[in-house]
């Protein structure tokens, strides 16, 4: 419902009712309460309804969350923040990440220089949002993530789509991440098309300058994994990442944010192989090159801590 140009707010019915009864149950017990003749239980209730009406109003009041843009071809893109955190805290509590859950930020605010770069990312192909807690909190779960997003089978995917055990190079399990903030939580902007061909058969480096060009960042071995058990299950298989031997259906990726070392030597790859029925990661030298084989692009936005 929109926002009455006056200023009032659109409270609903149901709103209306609820709000009532808080304002009942105050004005019922001040006086007791602030002449110190109140119950324990009836400072409890007291103090419930006071919480109550002014988490209402304030949750009224806040700012729309809700951002509008257009796609390449013209559609309509809507981002709803609040539901964007929403869905992600579901899915971490929904598959034993509640550490990560915890951790989220409990309202997103984004400064208007953001809000543009999502509209300017919506053009660019970028159709999904998910927001991750810092990088120090999804290193310390890395061996959690493993376990609960590429190794545990789920009741979403047939049973030649389910899950056996993952194959994770001995040099890609603590891997250096780059360019991420540090200690703040943030969202990231991916798509859910397959990779772009401008990206297959590149070396690191000439993947890092066509992503310099365009300001986008890689994927770190995190956010690959959280996202390859998102994208399954949504979609019910994992043609998201699904590795083939035809170079056009291929979509391997290099996680061009995660690294086996500092200094970008060997850069780690990923997919899922249908064979095995796995999510393998290896680790190649930087100078590698392969037709099958590409950059699935993000782009990232630093979340600051509301005050």
């Amino acid at each position: 419902m929109p926002r009455q140009p006056s200023g009032e707010l659109p409270w609903t019915p149901a709103e209306t009712k609820q709000l009532v009864s808080h304002a009942e149950v105050i004005a019922a017990l001040r006086d007791k309460v602030e002449g110190g003749m109140a119950t324990d239980d009836e400072k409890k209730q007291f103090a419930k309804a006071v919480f109550a009406l002014k988490k209402s109003i304030e949750d009224k009041e806040r700012p729309s969350q809700v951002i509008l843009a257009k796609s390449a071809d013209g559609h309509e893109l809507r981002f709803d923040l609040n539901e964007i955190r929403k869905t992600a805290e579901a899915f971490y509590r929904g598959h034993g990440l509640e550490k990560l859950a915890d951790q989220l930020p409990q309202n997103i605010r984004l400064s208007p220089q953001q809000i543009e770069r999502i509209k300017e990312a919506a053009k660019e192909g970028f159709d999904r949002v998910f927001i991750f807690p810092s990088i120090e909190q999804l290193a310390t779960s890395r061996q959690t993530l493993i376990e609960q997003c590429a190794t545990q089978p789920s009741a979403a995917l047939s049973g030649t789509e389910q899950y056996t055990a993952p194959y994770i190079d001995d040099t890609a399990k603590t891997p250096v991440i780059r360019n991420r903030p540090t200690q703040k939580a943030y969202l990231l902007l991916y798509s859910s098309q397959p990779i772009k061909e401008e990206t297959k058969n590149l070396t690191h480096p000439q993947v890092t300058e066509l992503f310099n060009q365009k300001k986008w960042n890689g994927l770190t071995l995190e956010e690959y994994l959280l996202l390859q058990r998102l994208e399954a299950e949504s979609r019910g298989n994992h043609s998201f990442d699904a590795y083939s031997t035809n170079a056009v259906d291929s979509n391997s990726t290099r996680l061009m944010d995660s690294t086996s070392d500092a200094g970008v030597s060997h850069v780690l790859n990923a997919h899922w192989y249908p064979g095995n029925r796995q999510v393998e990661v290896h680790s190649r030298s930087s100078g590698n090159a392969d037709p099958r084989l590409g950059a699935r692009p993000s782009v990232v936005l630093s979340l600051e801590p509301l005050p």
